[in-house]
């Protein structure tokens, strides 16, 4: 089934940044792991009042490798990769999948950028992975006071988890089903379905700095477009054939580190930690009701009138208002 273009966006940044989903990599053991080099020059074209590192899509260009009678030579897609297991994404997405065990640690930012190739959006993402847990904390690049949306999935009792984390204020809220033990390490890569019918080497000019590079066009024709800095990738970029609903027709994601390790990030912070978790949730009228239990059983509505200020309410079982308890709902951190 095919993604859509952001879930494959973010994907593909996830190791290629988790499977395509997305990136991941480098070394062993203590060492560090990452990327390296600088963050790639400048923002080149993004719509002219938003500055971000991510090179925008005008600044790739491909200039082949290989002779023509190979299928490449300047100005072509490059020379054939006789077959996906030979490409450099191969090797590096087994690299990942033999490193479960110790752990994957990323931080990488993915920028949207409209049909024009004008900047639309971007996030910094920092992630991190074991066999069973999955840290992703997320924050808009336009801004470094906003808050940012942090997400922990693991396994509790067989069953599986995800939970919003309010860092700051120290509060969980968790929602059964939404994370997959092992699915994350099991969808890194390309199904047998999914293989890319033809791959090629090249080298493309990211800001006017060569990679070594491997490109694919997908049976949808969006193309794909993944740069490496030695053994790991440096950017990634995919071109779909026409733009989404919200104008979306490109996306670049730059791997500013890459890591076997989970930095201590999949460690379960249950401990000092308020835990709630969903009850129910309803909508009706421009009114969300959501209900909630605390590790005790407790149980607490809150209340949230779409477009008044102030229009949240929380009351406990007995229907006393208890809405400054949950200052961190309000606030969300």
């Amino acid at each position: 089934m095919r993604l859509s273009n952001r879930i494959a966006a973010t994907a593909l940044a996830a190791v290629m940044a988790v499977s395509m989903l997305t990136a991941c990599g480098g070394g062993g053991g203590g060492s560090t792991g990452g990327n390296g080099g600088g963050n790639g020059g400048g923002s080149g074209n993004n719509g002219g009042s938003t500055s971000v590192a991510v090179p925008a899509p005008d600044k790739f260009e491909n200039v082949g490798t290989g002779s023509e009678s190979e299928g490449g030579g300047s100005g072509t897609l490059g020379t054939p990769i006789a077959s996906f297991s030979g490409s450099q994404y191969a090797a590096f997405v087994q690299n990942v999948k033999n490193h479960q065990s110790t752990g994957l640690y990323m931080e990488y930012t993915t920028v949207e950028y409209g049909a024009n190739k004008a900047y639309k959006s971007g996030m910094n993402y920092i992630l991190a992975a074991d066999r069973n847990d999955i840290y992703v904390k997320m924050r808009s690049v336009n801004s470094t006071s906003s808050v940012p949306s942090v997400v922990f999935g693991t396994v509790e009792n067989n069953t599986e988890w995800s939970y919003t984390l309010f860092e700051k204020s120290k509060v969980a809220v968790g929602q059964q089903g939404a994370y997959n033990e092992g699915q994350l390490w099991d969808d890194i890569g390309f199904s047998a379905d999914d293989l890319p019918y033809q791959m090629y080497k090249t080298v493309v000019k990211v800001n006017g700095q060569p990679y070594d590079a491997e490109t694919f066009t997908d049976s949808y024709g969006a193309k794909y477009t993944i740069c490496y800095q030695g053994s790991m990738p440096k950017y990634t970029m995919i071109e779909y054939v026409r733009p989404d609903p919200d104008g979306v027709q490109y996306y670049v994601t730059e791997y500013k580190t890459i890591q076997y390790t989970t930095n201590g990030l999949c460690q379960w912070p249950k401990d000092g930690y308020k835990v709630y978790k969903y009850v129910s949730t309803s909508e009706s009228d421009g009114t969300a009701t959501i209900v909630l239990a605390d590790e005790a059983g407790k149980q607490y509505t809150i209340t949230i009138v779409e477009g008044v200020p102030n229009g949240l309410t929380v009351t406990d079982e007995n229907g006393n208002k208890v809405t400054d308890q949950f200052k961190w709902l309000m606030q969300g951190e």
